[in-house]
């Protein structure tokens, strides 16, 4: 009977031990088992950035059993870009202008997460060439009312929210950028030329580019070379086609080796994706009608009627 007692005891005692200790081993069993753990080594939080600039991402992932967690079960996503990239390290030149709530999640065999985040700025980018100015992402009305003085029926009005700041010239490209990028594009092969015309000459393109022998035209071209003339340098250049605007598009972009936003077979802008393009392009049509408006919903951005110091045709109704 006393020994029986004495089991008893002994029995119960160890019963509450385990009671006492089980709901953390039990939770936390130390047989290696543990969540899954991320950590964001690079970039740092609150660090910036231009567009268009590689940024470098490095972080790491330990698992249970397999240690560090494969690259396929590192993915990296923006709150603003949605899926950046994957894996332990990886560089993004593609952000968006924004700011930025890196998540690094990693995932274990188990189907166990865990998650890091940090808040980067991409701003203005830092290569940005003199006359270029910033457009914010906006939403507007775009068309024109049916009141409206010299209409067109395909001016419905209708809401447009451009999603991307962009960047867009200052004034209209003048007689002597036009003739300066083309020498450029002349002397590399990227077109050809006589005293008559200007025409293509990348993806097998022959378009006309610029009516040279048009009256009209300010920019000659002989021996090679091309001239503009006296005292028309600083006006808009005129007889260039839109072949021709788009050429200027990609001389400028070769000129500064980068790639170049169109094919000449097809004239697509990006395989027709102009807003993520990385290099030089011309605006859409909602992008032009967006940065003219300036924010008016009148005919001109100065009102009803253009402004006293602009040069125009006074016979037409505004």
């Amino acid at each position: 009977m006393k020994r029986f007692f004495v089991l008893f005891i002994t029995l119960f005692v160890i019963s509450v031990l385990f009671i006492n200790c089980s709901e953390d081993e039990v939770t936390n069993p130390d047989n290696g088992s543990r969540e899954p753990t991320v950590k964001i080594i690079t970039p740092s939080t609150g660090a910036s950035f231009g567009e268009g600039e590689t940024i470098s991402f490095l972080g790491i992932g330990l698992g249970n059993e397999e240690g560090f967690l494969p690259d396929s079960m590192l993915v990296w996503t923006s709150d603003q870009d949605d899926t950046i990239g994957t894996g332990t390290s990886f560089d993004n030149d593609t952000l968006s202008m924004n700011t930025h709530v890196i998540t690094l999640t990693g995932t274990d065999s188990e189907g166990r997460t865990d998650s890091e985040s940090i808040t980067i700025e991409v701003n203005i980018p830092l290569n940005i060439p003199l006359g270029f100015v910033l457009i914010s992402a906006g939403t507007f009305t775009m068309g024109s009312p049916t009141d409206e003085l010299e209409r067109y029926d395909n001016e419905t009005q209708h809401t447009v929210t451009l999603t991307n700041d962009f960047y867009i010239y200052e004034t209209e490209v003048t007689n002597q950028q036009y003739a300066d990028i083309a020498q450029w594009a002349y002397d590399h092969g990227h077109c050809t030329a006589t005293s008559s015309s200007l025409w293509d000459n990348l993806d097998g393109s022959t378009a006309e580019l610029l009516d040279l022998d048009d009256l009209d035209c300010e920019i000659s071209f002989s021996g090679g070379t091309f001239t503009v003339d006296s005292g028309k340098e600083d006006h808009p250049v005129i007889e260039v086609s839109w072949y021709g605007a788009v050429a200027y598009c990609d001389w400028l972009s070769l000129s500064n080796s980068s790639s170049r936003a169109y094919d000449h077979s097809t004239w697509l802008c990006n395989g027709h994706d102009p807003y993520n393009a990385q290099s030089y392009r011309l605006p859409t049509e909602a992008e032009w009608e967006y940065a003219c408006r300036a924010g008016t919903q009148t005919p001109f951005n100065t009102g009803d009627c253009l402004d006293a110091g602009t040069n125009y045709k006074g016979t037409y109704p505004y």
